[in-house]
């Protein structure tokens, strides 16, 4: 109970004995795919869609990272390095994030992934406020990608 009194607020409790029934699913899975080609030349445009399907509903859009491996090391790419552009396009449960290389310099062969992850606390898949959902997912899918230099 609280009680006003003037400029201050006097709370008390009482004991109180309540029992809620709480049911936690788990979100269907996530996919992530690929859609592009395996080989390009120096100076071409190259246009790499990496798909994810999440469920409909989710209210958490899932973080996608780019990341360009070769022999020798390991970058994640974004729209901050290198001439990049990475853009998205949502509708209900699947999203294209789409890397753009423009143009495609020798260096950029290497093995590229996709890797989405969402963590969700508290999605309510029903009117039932009693059902909730604490999942934590994650998946990739890699990309291999070979440069030809035209002589």
């Amino acid at each position: 109970m609280i009680i006003n009194s003037g400029n201050s607020l006097i709370a008390s409790s009482q004991p109180t004995n309540t029992t809620l029934a709480v049911t936690v699913e788990s979100l269907p899975p996530m996919t992530v795919n690929f859609s592009s080609v395996g080989s390009v030349e120096v100076g071409q445009s190259l246009t790499i869609t990496c798909t994810v399907t999440t469920v409909e509903r989710l209210v958490v859009t899932p973080m996608v990272t780019f990341i360009k491996m070769n022999d020798t090391d390991m970058e994640i790419l974004s729209n901050l390095n290198r001439p990049y552009s990475i853009t998205t396009d949502d509708t209900s449960s699947v999203t294209n994030y789409t890397l753009i290389l423009d143009p495609v310099r020798f260096e950029d062969a290497g093995m590229y992934t996709c890797m989405a992850e969402f963590n969700v606390t508290g999605f309510n898949n029903t009117n039932d406020p009693s059902t909730a959902t604490y999942d934590y997912q994650e998946d990739s899918d890699t990309f291999n990608l070979t440069v030809d230099c035209k002589l």
